[in-house]
């Protein structure tokens, strides 16, 4: 399975590529800067697919490139 990571998935383009990758069957990361602010993201985890979805939390500190 392909993956990708979006920085910025949650927002209102983002969401859009979030789910454009899930339904051509990658596996997405998606990143938020407060993980503890659920409601910044939860309404990815109803999108189609949303089994091969990934919530991280950013870290501005640190760059991790896989």
């Amino acid at each position: 399975m392909k993956k990708v990571g979006i920085i910025g998935g949650s927002g209102f383009i983002g969401s859009f590529n979030t789910q454009k990758f899930l339904n051509e069957g990658y596996k997405v990361k998606v990143s938020t800067t407060d993980i503890s602010k659920k409601e910044k993201y939860e309404h990815l985890l109803s999108l189609k697919n949303a089994d091969n979805l990934e919530i991280a939390q950013l870290d501005g500190g640190k760059i991790t490139v896989y």
